[in-house]
């Protein structure tokens, strides 16, 4: 299965390091930060070298069949030498949100069905 999540590239930037059960209906995913690329700033979305700071935080993500998926998720605080210290810039989940963009997207076709 680990192969299979990171191959479709559902994380861009990271990639799966482990995999644990919270419950029977939910899984938690943690990733870690892909070492061969380099974070973006989240202003001017510049590679980053130089990382100030990092946290973890914890995600929602998109159901997998009957499971409730949540994300661990290394974020970064990246000096760049253009903004300085600013919050990496991740493309799948929005400045500051505790849920995916795919969660959002699926939660808003739901509500359309309404």
């Amino acid at each position: 299965m680990r192969d299979a999540i990171d191959v479709a590239g559902f994380w861009a930037g990271f990639c799966l390091f482990q995999t644990q059960r919270l419950s029977p209906n939910q899984m938690l995913l943690r990733l870690q930060a892909d070492p061969q690329a380099d974070p973006l700033c989240g202003r001017c979305r510049a590679p980053c070298g130089l990382i100030h700071e990092r946290s973890v935080r914890r995600v929602r993500e998109r159901d997998l069949f009957d499971q409730q998926i949540w994300l661990e998720v290394p974020i970064r605080r990246v000096q760049c030498l253009t903004c300085g210290v600013s919050t990496e810039h991740v493309p799948w989940l929005p400045p500051r949100s505790r849920l995916t963009k795919r969660l959002i997207a699926h939660v808003e076709t739901l509500l359309h069905l309404l």
